[in-house]
């Protein structure tokens, strides 16, 4: 429980995106014990990106969303208890001699469809343990992730609003 709390904290104490998803990435390892994540974010209708990660192998590569990428879009986590029987891996062969298993959760905010991608070198590494912390943590990490988009909109107002009251001030005083 410990390990979640600070994964609850990172969430909430975050000053932006990058930083919540940076802080997930050391946080949720302690609980998940997972060797390596990504998160994926949707760059476009069924194909995903990866920015962030815990090993360059796994960054910026494009995945294409098949039936798993699906179920875990509408809001469930999936646990592949080995990856070569799911078609997103298949793009990725190069990490299937590191990668055997994999738990996939969603992170969804109000501008980022995201998903959260833990792995394992042993197959059936993840069990409904892992299945249970995940589905608790998403439903709090949406909430959280929404939050700092709606305050991060409100920062960008502010400092446009800034923008244009300092042109104006600039204008009026010629």
């Amino acid at each position: 429980m410990k390990g979640l709390n600070a994964a609850f904290k990172s969430l909430t104490t975050s000053h932006n995106i990058s930083e919540t998803f940076e802080n997930l990435l050391k946080t949720l390892q302690e609980i998940l014990h997972y060797e390596n994540a990504f998160i994926l974010f949707e760059i476009q209708p069924g194909q995903y990106m990866s920015y962030y990660a815990t090993h360059y192998d796994f960054l910026e590569r494009i995945w294409m969303s098949g039936d798993l990428f699906k179920s875990v879009e509408s809001g469930k986590p999936q646990i592949v208890k080995n990856i070569t029987y799911a078609s997103e891996w298949h793009q990725h062969i190069d990490l299937q001699k590191h990668v055997k298993s994999a738990l996939h959760f969603p992170l969804k905010g109000s501008k980022h469809n995201a998903m959260f991608v833990c792995t394992n070198s042993k197959e059936d590494f993840f069990n409904h343990s892992h299945f249970k912390i995940t589905s608790h943590f998403i439903h709090f990490a949406a909430y959280a992730i929404k939050m700092l988009e709606s305050n991060q909109s409100l920062k960008d107002e502010i400092i446009e609003r800034e923008k244009v009251q300092a042109e104006n001030a600039r204008l009026q005083a010629k």
